[in-house]
């Protein structure tokens, strides 16, 4: 299994206040996203936070391929 990450980003008024930002970023935390970095833009008007979520995905087995293809060659089909 090898790990990869997908990104994403987030802006936020300042003025929307706190409870606001950290909602949004709890309801992205519970779909496995984990906030990496937080700056302020636009004289501090604004606050971009970067995401990333990790998903594992899984590499091909040739072997296991190969003899699941033969098995499926040599089976007959129950329908």
């Amino acid at each position: 299994m090898s790990k990869v990450y997908d990104y994403k980003y987030m802006v936020f008024k300042i003025e929307d206040g706190p409870k606001m930002i950290t909602e949004q970023l709890d309801a992205y935390g519970k779909e496995g996203w984990l906030m990496t970095n937080m700056v302020t833009i636009n004289g501090g008007e604004h606050l971009v936070a970067w995401l990333a979520k990790e998903t594992l995905v899984e590499s091909p087995d040739p072997q296991k391929s190969k003899k699941n293809k033969i098995t499926n060659l040599w089976t007959e089909d129950s329908e």
